[in-house]
């Protein structure tokens, strides 16, 4: 706002140009003052009957065309475009599923190898632990009662060992060698 008289505030040049363009880009107080204001208010009257005049000027100066302007409207080949749209995503959805398929199935092969190969390593620890029996029958705890590490394993031994008849315990060879019965 700018004073003109010394005592008022009325709307700038802008403000009265804004105001003729749209109304709502003024602040709430300018808008105020144009309703209130009968010097603002005309001359914002007085700009729109001008543009007024001015447009109806230039709509009867205007030469007309010689020639009528036609604007060719560019074809749009959709069906087209969207073929080959299509064909583009089904060409890479097959590649992306034969890819996938691929891996897939060697991944299931190199997993049935895997589970044999874990089989082999299990049935291999199994043998092993078959060979130590059959090498040796007795687990460690009995190896340390009897105090050998290497045992043939005889009749008497097994004898010692289980007893044919419960109630008659016998005695072995090997249990009298280091002791006296009382």
């Amino acid at each position: 706002m700018s004073i003109h008289n010394h005592k008022e505030l009325h709307l700038e040049e802008n403000d009265i140009l804004q105001a003729v363009i749209d109304y709502t880009d003024l602040s709430v107080m300018q808008q105020q003052h144009l309703v209130q204001c009968l010097q603002c208010r005309t001359r914002k009257e007085h700009l729109e009957q001008e543009l007024a005049r001015l447009g109806q000027l230039a709509e009867r100066y205007a030469p007309m065309p010689q020639k009528r302007i036609i604007v060719e409207e560019q074809k749009v080949r959709w069906p087209l475009l969207n073929w080959k749209i299509a064909f583009s995503a089904a060409a890479v959805a097959a590649v992306f599923l034969i890819v996938w398929g691929t891996v897939l199935i060697q991944n299931q092969q190199q997993g049935n190898i895997g589970n044999s190969a874990q089989d082999m390593v299990e049935a291999e620890r199994l043998m092993t632990q078959v060979n130590n029996l059959v090498e040796n029958a007795l687990p460690p705890v009995y190896l340390d009662i009897v105090g050998e590490t290497s045992l043939s394993l005889d009749e008497d031994f097994m004898d010692f060992l289980i007893p044919i008849d419960e109630g008659a315990a016998r005695i072995s060879t090997l249990a009298k060698k280091g002791s006296l019965i009382c």
